[in-house]
């Protein structure tokens, strides 16, 4: 048996190869939220905890071998005082390619399905605090299911079958929801346009109903819009994205559309929406970069400010977002926001950085009028 550490604890032990990786994310909320809180009738304090603190390993099998191919992962969280399983999942490559997809794989397990850009990216890579309010509102998260993704010089696409799942990998603890999920993007490397294209995902909601709800820039805070459980015979998610990146900056922009049918108790149509777009530059040194098999953002190359031949102050950049949420249509009333998030982050190592925000938010309650706040929010990221 050997080891190495570099991206993570790499072990080797004959034809296995074990890559663990451990991270943290410390997040800190400082609100002024006061009429914010009561127009959604909730609290916002100030709050100090732990985000996150995961493990993540990934199991790959030696060149040559039957199992060359197979790639399995599992990541859990342990910020809280329940084990809370992210992924589990088995993953081939090479498996599915056809016609201009030289490049496929399929995947069986408990994974996110594949819908938006900042969905499809780990969180510990964007240059935010968390997703925006729109991302959160309209995609689906993880579920249990089989995916086929494939991809061309020019092309990804990504598709698969899910079901809603809680308390995995028991499973016992399968939800109602069901859902046929793609999402499909034209991709440039040669070009700052460096993908466009979109998602679709139908999803039928069972009898656990279906909700849409977002949170103001951090998830320790209580959501802002919050349509409660939808009772629909079938929901539409729609997507569009474009990114563009170019060495030291990046911009992208999604929208987002859902639309039921006979749906809450009118039993009628409802058109949901949400939007945002974003900015990032580098600004002492270092490129950002993007996951093309994925789809969503790489952490960026930034000189390592501890171990490089020559270490240094690390990488400051600078981020700005702008987001809007529309989450009332008939019957269903869950509220509107818009949000700016602007702030700078402090990179000691691609994914090892300090980030410091400021949050500005309108929320029009229904019933209880339109309302205005704003707040700090820091976070302190180690990734091992």
């Amino acid at each position: 048996m050997t080891w190495a550490f570099g991206e993570g604890l790499e072990v080797h032990d004959g034809p296995v190869t074990l890559r663990l990786r451990t991270r943290l994310h410390m997040d800190i909320a400082d609100p002024d939220l006061g009429a914010v809180g009561r127009a959604v009738d909730a609290d916002f304090d100030r709050v100090l905890n732990l985000r996150r603190a995961r493990w993540l390993a990934d199991i790959g099998f030696a060149e040559g071998g039957p199992l060359e191919d197979v790639k399995i992962r599992a990541q859990v969280d342990f910020a809280s005082s329940v084990i809370d399983w992210k992924d589990l999942y088995v993953r081939r490559n090479g498996a599915g390619a056809f016609g201009p997809f030289d490049k496929a794989y399929i995947k069986g397990g408990h994974f996110r399905e594949p819908m938006g850009l900042e969905a499809m990216t780990s969180v510990s890579h964007l240059p935010f605090i968390e997703r925006s309010a729109a991302t959160n509102a309209f995609t689906p998260g993880r579920s249990r299911g089989v995916q086929w993704s494939g991809r061309s010089d020019q092309w990804l696409v990504q598709a698969g079958a899910f079901r809603a799942a809680d308390g995995i990998p028991f499973p016992d603890e399968l939800g109602s929801e069901r859902s046929l999920t793609l999402r499909a993007v034209r991709q440039d490397p040669d070009g700052a346009l460096a993908q466009v294209g979109g998602g679709i995902s139908l999803r039928d909601p069972g009898d656990d109903g279906i909700r849409f709800r977002s949170r103001p820039g951090t998830r320790l805070l209580a959501p802002t819009t919050d349509t409660k459980s939808i009772d629909a015979s079938r929901f539409l998610i729609g997507s569009a994205e474009a990114l563009w990146l170019d060495e030291g900056h990046t911009a992208s922009v999604e929208w987002f559309v859902g639309h039921g049918i006979d749906a809450g108790p009118n039993r009628e149509a409802v058109t949901l929406a949400g939007a945002h777009a974003s900015f990032a530059a580098l600004l002492t040194g270092g490129h950002h970069s993007w996951n093309r098999g994925r789809g969503g953002y790489r952490a960026p190359g930034v000189a390592d400010a501890w171990i490089s031949r020559s270490p240094g102050s690390g990488s400051v950049e600078f981020a700005a977002r702008l987001g809007w949420v529309d989450l009332n249509d008939g019957a269903v009333q869950g509220g509107r926001t818009w949000d700016l998030e602007c702030g700078l982050n402090w990179y000691l190592q691609p994914a090892t950085r300090f980030m410091i925000h400021g949050l500005l938010l309108s929320v029009d309650s229904p019933g209880r009028g339109h309302e205005y706040g704003s707040a700090v929010l820091a976070r302190i990221q180690l990734q091992l």
